[in-house]
């Protein structure tokens, strides 16, 4: 890792996806986008590109080639003690951090700071420590790239992340979600914990939602809500994320259609990882919301009792995209791979079963 100080800059690969994490408390940010030929803009949408809380998401072999500059800016509140700001430019998919910037003592009399510039030359993209501040704030640094200063007016306050109101935009624009709901309901199967714990023992289902995914260049994988080890990327490979709420039943999926020219298929599945009767009585309905795609709604009705329950092919080869249900039942992932002829490499230990007795104490 480089510690980076005003004027040095490093290479990075362009090969590589990233994310600039800012630790900046009481403070927004910005990013100004230089594109060949064209006036400095503020950031609203760009392929490759993405804002999500304090990050900067960046997959750079995706990126606009016009695209010749990223400059990340910072506006810190007037009165806010500035005492631990920093950046890192860390890998998206990994803990590997590429550089560090410590901006603290560069903004203590500032109130607008030129943070970095991420830049293209000679077909070599670097990252630059710039750390410009600008005692007049905002106005001033937008002036610096003739950029009309009157867009201020539509921007948060600082106690309001600037990259998290342009992503919310940004991704509810460009993305498909499929959303898993359900509910336990009653049995007429009796449950052998009653036999050790009483008739008014309810056992609990947990579900989770996941899928295997095929890329275009034949990469797969798989995504799955049962661990943020396997929750997948949005603006990274493979393109679709999971996530979970932890107090109410709905697990989800969601897929950046900004990336649709490179995904091949994804095979949508549930899983039960706790205990279960059948699939009927559970309520179980998975929701597609596809662009393009009429709404559909599908749910198992089967008293069947394996706990992988195969929902659907998600099918992006074609220009539009398609979804065929399967409405399959399999007794774990390594038998839904064989199915379908994934070749995913599981070991035979490596099932949704063993998954779930070896991890049963961290569910929540």
């Amino acid at each position: 890792m480089i510690q980076l100080v005003a004027g040095q800059n490093t290479p990075i690969s362009a090969n590589n996806s990233y994310k600039l994490q800012l630790n900046i408390e009481n403070c927004s940010w910005g990013v100004i986008i230089s594109k060949v030929g064209m006036p400095a803009a503020l950031f609203k949408a760009e392929q490759g590109v993405s804002m999500q809380d304090c990050n900067l998401l960046l997959n750079l072999h995706d990126i606009d080639p016009e695209i010749q500059k990223i400059t990340v800016y910072i506006v810190k509140e007037v009165a806010a003690d500035n005492k631990s700001l920093s950046a890192e430019l860390n890998d998206l998919l990994g803990d590997k951090c590429y550089a560090s910037i410590d901006i603290s003592a560069q903004i203590a009399d500032q109130t607008a700071l030129t943070l970095l510039d991420i830049y293209l030359h000679k077909g070599t993209w670097k990252i630059r420590c710039v750390l410009q501040g600008y005692a007049s704030g905002l106005d001033k640094l937008l002036d610096s790239f003739s950029i009309n200063s009157t867009v201020q007016s539509s921007l948060p306050s600082p106690q309001t992340s600037i990259g998290k109101t342009a992503d919310s935009a940004n991704q509810h624009s460009t993305s498909a979600s499929i959303q898993l709901h359900w509910s336990s309901g009653s049995s007429g199967k009796k449950s052998i914990s009653n036999y050790f714990l009483g008739e008014k023992f309810k056992p609990i289902s947990d579900l989770r939602i996941g899928c295997f995914y095929q890329l275009n260049n034949a990469q797969n994988g798989i995504v799955y809500s049962f661990d943020s080890e396997f929750k997948g990327s949005f603006e990274g490979v493979p393109y679709i994320e999971a996530s979970r709420s932890s107090n109410v039943h709905l697990e989800r999926l969601d897929i950046n259609n900004r990336y649709q020219h490179k995904i091949n298929r994804y095979l949508i599945f549930v899983s039960m990882m706790e205990s279960f009767g059948n699939w009927h009585e559970l309520n179980v309905k998975v929701c597609f919301d596809i662009p393009g795609v009429q709404f559909l709604e599908i749910s198992p009705d089967s008293l069947k009792v394996k706990p992988i329950y195969a929902v659907a092919m998600l099918d992006f080869s074609q220009q539009s995209p398609k979804i065929t249900p399967l409405n399959e039942y399999f007794d774990d992932l390594l038998e839904l791979d064989k199915a379908f002829g994934w070749g995913l490499p599981f070991r035979n230990s490596d099932t949704d079963q063993d998954h779930c007795e070896n991890n049963r104490d961290n569910e929540d």
